[in-house]
This record gives structure tokens, sequence and C-alpha cells, in this order.
């Protein structure tokens, strides 16, 4: 798929055409649009942040390079990019309570379910994320890639233009950091 998925991109580029652009959104709208609510309460923003990034994705894509990432690794960096900006957005103009986050412990990935297991309560996922909120975008992107997307260290590593085991310890030390930080604040 990934070759077909340059192919269209290159008709897109080079022609302009609504049918190659129609069926690369189709391809890969189920996934971005699971991706983006799995970290949103609310399907209507879910919704609105998966036509933002197909929009984004549609007006860069002749910046777009085969040769950097694959197509499903860019729009989902490009996803990532767009669910922190909702989040920045939302704090921005209201203060972000923990009931306006969501997360499904159930959805949690391996290494995730240690810090979200079935153990921990909806609050404590909850917190989790609030507490991912408030890393630097590139780290948020490289949790997100994982827990969300399923994504490989490679398929992250390329998505957020970084090497491979630079990925690795900012998704680990990311997921160290929040857990301790629950620990502690339940402790007190």
């Amino acid at each position: 798929m990934a070759s077909g998925d340059a192919a269209l991109v290159r008709k897109i580029v080079l022609t302009g055409s609504r049918r190659s652009a129609d069926k690369l959104i189709r391809r890969h709208y189920d996934d971005i649009y699971r991706f983006v609510a799995h970290q949103m309460r609310d399907k209507d923003d879910a919704l609105d942040v998966t036509q933002d990034v197909f929009a984004a994705a549609i007006r860069a894509l002749p910046s777009f390079d085969v040769r950097r990432a694959s197509f499903r690794t860019w729009l989902y960096r490009i996803a990532a990019n767009k669910v922190v900006d909702w989040y920045r957005f939302r704090a921005r103009s209201a203060s972000l309570s923990i009931d306006e986050v969501e997360i499904d412990p159930a959805d949690a990935r391996d290494e995730y379910e240690e810090l979200v297991d079935r153990s921990w309560s909806e609050d404590r996922a909850r917190r989790a994320i609030e507490l991912l909120l408030e890393l630097e975008p590139r780290v948020q992107a490289v949790v997100r890639l994982r827990v969300f997307a399923g994504s490989s260290f490679a398929e992250i590593a390329q998505a957020t233009q970084q090497g491979e085991a630079a990925a690795k310890a900012q998704y680990y030390r990311a997921v160290k950091t929040i857990r301790a930080c629950i620990v502690r604040e339940e402790r007190s």
C-alpha cells in the first residue's frame, strides 16, 4: 500500500486529481479518525480534528518526501500535531478540566499498560493524559504515536525526524515521568 500511496501523492501533486485525493483520504480516514478519537472525549471534535488533518495533509503534499517517511507515518505525525494544537487552543481559550480528556485503558499498548493497566482507575488514566499534555510536543507525539497509533519505534523515528534510540528513550522517559508523578501525587 505504501507504494500505492506514493503513486497517489505524485498524481495529486502533478495533476491535482480529486479522484486520487479522495482515494488517498478514504484509504487512511478510519485509522486517523480512530487515532484522533482515542485522544479526545467529544466525537464531533475528533471529526473536526480529523478533517483538519486531511486538509493540512493535502495542502502539504508538495512537501511530502517518500525518502524521509512513508505517507502513513507522515500522516500520523500531522495527526499527532493537530491533536496537540487542538488541546493547546482549548487550554488558551479555557482551562482544561480532566473531565474533558478521555482515555480508555483497554486501548493502551503493552508498555503503556504498565502505566495505565486494568488496576488503574479512570481518574488515574485521565491524569496520565493530563500529564502527557504537559510534555513538550515532540515527546507527546512519540507517546501518542506509540500508544494510540501502534507505531513501531522505527516509524516514530521517521515521523519525528530523529533516531530510533532517541524515540525509544523519549517514550520510556515520558512513561517513567508520568508514572512517578502519579505515584507521588497519590502518596501525598
